[in-house]
């Protein structure tokens, strides 16, 4: 199923760079948010740095409301690696925010 939307935060605002999977396969948000790739799994997520992670049922169309995280501190940062078409400027830009993150806690 071609599974297409958008993810959001409280305000509305698309939030560029979120990871959107099935725990197989995945794909970053566009720059507005949105979002599209196929997948055969039941579920799909959307995580972001600094906010929880929404898990909802496949559906045609899906959109996530990410909140952001209550946590004052960042413990951990996860991977999670996929072999899928993403947007190279997009992938970059997560990269970059994940280097800055981790560079503030070292």
């Amino acid at each position: 199923m071609i599974i297409r939307g958008r993810v959001i935060d409280t305000s509305g605002l698309g939030i560029p760079g979120a990871l959107v999977h099935d725990g197989r396969n995945g794909i970053t948000a566009n720059d507005d948010g949105t979002f599209e790739f196929e997948s055969t799994e039941q579920f799909i997520s959307a995580v972001m740095v600094g906010f929880e992670e929404v898990q909802k049922p496949a559906a045609p169309h899906i959109e996530f409301m990410l909140i952001e995280s209550d946590n004052s501190m960042l413990n951990a940062v996860e991977i999670i690696a996929f072999k899928a078409k993403a947007n190279p400027i997009v992938t970059t830009s997560v990269i970059i925010l994940l280097l800055m993150l981790l560079y503030q806690f070292l």
